[in-house]
């Protein structure tokens, strides 16, 4: 993917030959000369490159480019699409940050302990975390849809064998802010209407 202040610069070009950089024999357009140099910088292939000079060509277009010129252009811009990190949607980052941070082992060793078995199997780490996903993801769903209705301000839990998967979402109810697994021994709760 070409970064968006490069996507563009060129009308009627594929995005994937977007920019027009001047490197030996090639154009950088104004628009993207400042991430270009940086680019030939990082990898030790600064030239000494004049704006001024190749400012009056801005109205160059890929179509005045040669095959090997173009074919040159190419690798650079794959060059440069390697080294831009694509954002990972932020659900699932929030989804690999729990998988990643909660504490598989000492749960499995507390249901190891205390002989917790799922329908009469023995709990395996690997188990516990394909649980735990299809809860949160559960949990996700059922708040963004099944129980879209309820305020914001409630999480919605997705529950079995002892993980709880809760998701919570923004005020328009169309986005997920906050997620949380747990492994829950024993709760109780109780409130003034039960009395």
């Amino acid at each position: 993917m070409v970064p968006e202040s490069i996507n563009g610069c060129l009308s009627g070009s594929s995005p994937a030959l977007t920019t027009q950089l001047l490197h030996n024999q090639f154009l950088f357009l104004p628009c993207v000369y400042e991430h270009a140099a940086g680019f030939f910088k990082q990898f030790g292939e600064a030239k000494d490159i004049s704006y001024n000079k190749h400012i009056k060509r801005k109205n160059m277009n890929i179509q005045n480019l040669n095959s090997q010129e173009l074919e040159q252009l190419q690798t650079l811009l794959n060059k440069m699409n390697e080294q831009i990190p694509t954002r990972q949607d932020p659900v699932e980052e929030m989804i690999n940050g729990i998988m990643e941070c909660f504490e598989w082992n000492r749960v499995q060793e507390v249901m190891d302990y205390l002989d917790w078995q799922w329908r009469g199997e023995y709990v395996t780490v690997a188990m516990l975390k394909e649980t735990a996903e299809r809860l949160l993801r559960g949990a996700i769903n059922s708040r963004l849809d099944k129980f879209r209705s309820e305020s914001d301000e409630v999480g919605i839990i997705n529950a079995t064998g002892g993980l709880e998967a809760e998701a919570w979402c923004d005020e328009d109810k169309e986005n997920i802010v906050r997620l949380e697994l747990k492994f829950v021994l024993s709760s109780w709760d109780e409130s003034i209407d039960e009395l």
